[in-house]
């Protein structure tokens, strides 16, 4: 299959399914767009580009860039938050 829920449906059965919806909304609450930089905005703009890519095409091997840009959005969101405190 080359659709990344498809493919960790039949690699990973149900319970990896919920794990990675878990995941993906856990990693959305981390990020809102109210007031943020633009870093985080274009990281934001990278996980949509590459969460459409995913879901269309490749296996998890060349969905790489979904899940940096997973990453980056959460160290931007983090790095926000931490600067707004002080």
């Amino acid at each position: 299959p080359h659709n990344i829920f498809l493919e960790i449906a039949s690699e990973l059965g149900i319970i990896g399914i919920i794990i990675f919806a878990g995941f993906l909304i856990f990693s959305y609450r981390q990020f809102k767009l109210q007031g943020k930089s633009y870093e985080l905005l274009g990281a934001v703009g990278l996980f949509i580009f590459s969460f459409g890519n995913a879901l269309k095409s490749g296996d998890l091997n060349d969905n790489i860039l979904f899940f940096v840009s997973i990453a980056l959005c959460s160290a931007f969101a983090k790095q926000d938050s931490s600067s707004k405190e002080f």
